[in-house]
């Protein structure tokens, strides 16, 4: 097999870009349907439970969903989302080879965590969410996670153009061959 080159972060950023472009479109519609079904005056979640069961459907409907897009694209024989198969990049084995539903699994899990943590860091929030001020520990949490997604992109700048995730997935993205 031809040695593959790497994707360079540039391209791996912009298909990232284009792919939110993506997501903005069905969150848009995911809020549409919302208030189409509960109005706009709801009021934020308050108690312990209500803020659980809140997050798990942002979970459900949200999150499970960006996870799934991008790891059925990217273990796909194409190996790309939308973003990149635009931008002419693919994900795949470091070894070489389709990048499989576990591993792409993995890779974006992994990829979405800061996400996730921060998203449970504000509905966490004592008394009502996007309202209430956030508390020490909980805009910590965000913090991190935010200096964790930097520290991903960072990643994709150095030589081996490999993100902690993909390392651990086992997994490079690179040129589209034709």
């Amino acid at each position: 097999m031809a040695h593959e080159s790497y994707a360079p972060a540039l391209k791996r950023i912009m298909a990232f870009a284009a792919d939110y472009a993506v997501l903005g479109v069905y969150v848009a519609l995911l809020t549409a349907l919302s208030f189409a079904l509960m109005g706009t005056d709801t009021a934020p979640p308050e108690t312990r439970l209500d803020k659980v069961i809140a997050q798990l459907l942002a979970f459900a409907t949200l999150t499970l969903p960006v996870i799934l897009y991008f790891s059925l694209m990217e273990s796909t024989g194409n190996g790309g989302t939308l973003g990149k198969r635009l931008l002419r990049i693919k994900v795949m084995r470091s070894s070489g080879g389709k990048t499989g539903l576990p591993r792409a699994l993995m890779r974006n899990v992994l990829k979405f965590l800061p996400w996730e943590i921060a998203h449970t860091a504000i509905w966490q929030v004592p008394g009502r969410p996007f309202v209430d001020e956030m508390p020490w520990p909980n805009l910590l949490a965000c913090v991190g996670a935010i200096i964790c997604a930097l520290w991903y992109m960072s990643s994709l700048f150095r030589a081996d153009k490999r993100s902690f995730y993909d390392k651990v997935a086992g997994t490079k993205v690179v040129h589209r061959q034709g």
